[in-house]
């Protein structure tokens, strides 16, 4: 049986380093539910991922800590979907620190692209293609302007821009904890602090935000923390203060760490004879 799609769940992609694509490199459909890419590194482009001229989907995810001359965290030559994700303390050291379009098309759902760095477009930055984004999502820090974080790309109007002439300037130390822990769930997140403009700014409704059964990155409740008076949800991958968190799990990639290098080898090898259009990296 051959197929051109993946689907990783509870996964970590850690460690990869290449010309382009660090972490990951797609060029067919991949869809990333509750995983996180992590300290990759590429010259090129796309330091965690670079979807070239594939389907790219994450869910629940989170991108952090990776490198790349365009795109630290995701570079996109196809079409990209980030939904209750979190893109941050990527580097672009040309353009894009979290998100460089370069082209194609990217839609941003309830997801959180804060604390990138770049020369260029620290957070996002469109080199052709169109970028939607206009379902509660939190965009930059108050440490920059507009333009230093943003290159031919406009938040939309249900967006938090926290830059310093946004709409809701905010620290970075105000937004999240930008160190990527052990939050609990499967995966690492970047925890929300307390009075982040991410907290309680997606309004109760029947599809997105459900009180009590809708769930952020680590499957945290949505809406069943302390501070819900209201009701509401939380922007991006986290829910503050979720008292319903499930204990932390070892995915599979994790798992095979502790595992002969040749067992590591075979895994790669089944999974990419498998699934041509995706390459995963990972350090060895």
């Amino acid at each position: 049986m051959s197929t051109n799609s993946l689907t990783l769940n509870n996964a970590t992609i850690t460690g990869g380093n290449g010309a382009s694509g660090g972490g990951i490199l797609n060029y067919n459909t991949l869809t990333l539910n509750n995983s996180t890419v992590s300290g990759n590194t590429a010259s090129g482009f796309g330091g965690g991922i670079y979807n070239y001229g594939g389907t790219l989907t994450l869910n629940n995810s989170t991108v952090s800590g990776n490198m790349a001359n365009h795109g630290g965290g995701i570079s996109n030559y196809g079409t990209l979907t980030l939904n209750n994700s979190t893109v941050s303390g990527n580097t672009g050291n040309s353009n894009g620190g979290g998100i460089h379009n370069f082209a194609g098309t990217t839609t941003l759902n309830r997801s959180m692209v804060s604390g990138n760095t770049s020369p260029l477009g620290a957070e996002i930055r469109r080199s052709s293609g169109t970028i939607t984004a206009a379902d509660h999502n939190v965009f930059g820090h108050s440490g920059q302007t507009n333009a230093q974080a943003f290159s031919n790309f406009t938040p939309g109007a249900t967006d938090i821009t926290a830059t310093s002439d946004g709409t809701t300037p905010t620290v970075l130390a105000s937004i999240l904890n930008p160190t990527l822990a052990n939050n609990g769930g499967s995966t690492l997140t970047h925890a929300l602090v307390t009075g982040s403009p991410a907290i309680d700014i997606v309004p109760l409704d029947g599809s997105v935000c459900i009180l009590d059964t809708s769930t952020d990155q680590r499957g945290g409740v949505r809406g069943s923390g302390a501070n819900r008076g209201d009701g509401a949800c939380d922007a991006g991958a986290y829910e503050f203060n979720s008292n319903q968190i499930p204990s932390a799990v070892t995915d599979l990639l994790t798992q095979t760490t502790s595992q002969p290098p040749t067992t590591i080898l075979a895994l790669l090898a089944t999974l990419l004879a498998a699934f041509s259009g995706v390459r995963l990296w990972r350090r060895r």
